[in-house]
């Protein structure tokens, strides 16, 4: 139709340079002149219908395609939802990482929806009837995947908030147990050996109470560090068991050390007792043995003497 007019508008713009060719009558001249004026109208009224239909059809093709997107990103989803993307984390790098793309999905699910509403209320007397119920479906699933991509990014968002925690604690740990470590005390040759006893065994005690004051966060430690592992976070596994065998050495060692130095000063205690027992028996026995020297010589002279005044006798 478009073409028909074009060319009955390009027919009259030709009569009209003929008529001023041949010098036509005027009245002639002013029926082609409108003429041509309601061509001319007629022309620009079906130019802008057909750029109005080519814009609908274009719209109506986009509008096509966006549905067609936003299945394939249902897709996308149901999939994401299924799958467990914490399992074999090695950093809490790779878990922000999945957590950052997964919350950007779900972004950006939920605008395609927006705009698909949008194009949707544009075309409310144009788009056919079947539209209709596809968005209500498509509403619904988004609705629902949402929800479920809410609930996994919760429990990501948990995990990382775990897992940073986790970090803090461990490094903490290794604080507490390298302090330890390294204030074990030692003998000092030529030193008063009972002060020194003395001093190591208060000064395990209160490593031990440092051990036990602490004892409630390092256990928390522990437990995230298995729970982050069931759930796929590799990444704190060896550090978790290493953490908890050092510990324990720790512990061991202290109730070693405390139970041998314990044992050394009561072995020392008893072994000064004794020795004191000793010395005062010994030193009684001495003087037992003195006095028994003594009366055995008193003994033997009187004994002399008495057989030097018998012998007299018999003489006389």
């Amino acid at each position: 139709m478009q073409e028909s007019l074009q060319q009955q508008a390009e027919q009259v713009t030709s009569l009209l340079e003929e008529a001023d060719q041949h010098k036509l009558p005027p009245s002639l001249i002013h029926q082609a002149t409108q003429l041509q004026s309601e061509l001319d109208s007629v022309l620009g009224d079906v130019r802008s219908h057909c750029t109005e239909l080519k814009s609908c059809i274009d719209l109506q093709q986009h509008y096509e395609w966006l549905v067609h997107s936003l299945k394939q990103l249902l897709s996308l989803g149901s999939e994401r939802i299924s799958q467990q993307p914490e399992m074999e984390l090695h950093s809490r790098a790779q878990l922000q990482q999945q957590f950052y793309s997964h919350t950007k999905f779900f972004h950006f699910l939920g605008l395609h929806l927006h705009i698909l509403q949008y194009l949707t209320e544009r075309m409310a007397f144009n788009a056919p009837m079947r539209w209709e119920g596809v968005m209500a479906a498509l509403q619904d699933e988004v609705a629902r995947l949402q929800h479920q991509g809410l609930e996994k990014g919760i429990r990501m968002h948990h995990t990382l908030q775990m897992w940073t925690q986790w970090e803090e604690d461990s490094i903490w740990s290794e604080s507490v147990l390298g302090s330890i470590e390294t204030s074990f005390p030692k003998m000092k040759e030529g030193g008063d050996y009972e002060k020194q006893v003395s001093q190591n065994l208060s000064i395990y005690k209160d490593l031990q109470h440092v051990l036990e004051k602490n004892k409630v966060r390092f256990s928390q430690m522990l437990e995230s560090g298995y729970r982050l592992k069931e759930t796929g976070c590799m990444g704190v596994d060896q550090s978790t068991l290493k953490l908890q065998a050092r510990w324990e050495s720790v512990q061991k060692r202290l109730e070693h050390e405390q139970t041998s130095w314990d044992r050394k000063k009561k072995l020392r205690a008893r072994f000064l007792q004794e020795s004191a027992v000793l010395t005062n028996w010994m030193a009684k026995a001495t003087q037992l043995v003195w006095k028994w020297s003594r009366l055995m010589s008193q003994l033997f002279r009187w004994m002399c003497n008495r057989d030097v005044t018998t012998t007299a006798r018999l003489w006389i």
